[in-house]
């Protein structure tokens, strides 16, 4: 059995480490939608025994046709990872991006815990809506899947049963309801020395 982490900003990472560090069977996705030092990513990975599989994302793509054909190759090899492995928890922190939904979908099957991580303000009552045309919408379904839904706001996906939050108290209800919230760990003075040996590596951030 192992831990699955989709990440998509370098916080994703740290959040990433300090959950799985002390395990050794993780797999580490990047979606490439942020910058980040490709040595800094290495070394998380590396720090917390995990494979590391980097995906193409909107740093290499523009427009609506060009975020969905990379989504499509994403999703193709996800599809092949995914199939291959028995997972016992899975951590995400964008629950509306399709590559994390489709790992949702895929890893709920095999009774995996799903997890989601605090992502800035997102989980909160201030945190952003997306919307969605109803082009892009028909042209999602069709193109991902039955699987994908139009999320209104991350957080929103039900299949969640547990969330990691820096303010629990303030933590939207809607997530509340389908979703046991507790508050991000304490970092330790040994785990901050660990982190700031990390973030030195990262020359992007």
């Amino acid at each position: 059995m192992i831990n699955v982490v989709v990440c998509h900003t370098p916080l994703h990472c740290l959040i990433a480490w300090l959950t799985f560090r002390t395990c050794r069977d993780t797999l580490l996705i990047w979606i490439s939608d942020s910058d980040i030092d490709s040595a800094f990513l290495k070394a998380i990975s590396s720090s917390m025994g995990a494979k590391l599989l980097v995906l193409g994302g909107s740093l290499q793509s523009r427009g609506f046709l060009g975020r969905l054909a990379t989504r499509v190759r994403n999703l193709k090899v996800l599809r092949q990872t995914i199939r291959q492995q028995s997972v016992s928890h899975l951590l995400v922190f964008n629950d509306v991006a399709p590559e994390d939904q489709f790992v949702i979908a895929r890893v709920h099957k095999k009774n995996a815990e799903i997890w989601l991580g605090e992502d800035g303000v997102a989980i909160y009552k201030t945190g952003g809506w997306f919307h969605y045309t109803f082009l892009e919408k028909v042209v999602a379904k069709l193109v991902y899947g039955f699987w994908w839904k139009p999320l209104p706001r991350i957080g929103s996906n039900q299949l969640i049963s547990q969330l990691f939050a820096t303010a629990p108290e303030i933590v939207r209800e809607d997530v509340e309801c389908h979703a046991a919230v507790s508050r991000l760990p304490p970092i330790s003075p040994q785990q901050g020395d660990e982190l700031f040996n990390l973030l030195k590596i990262d020359k992007a951030l």
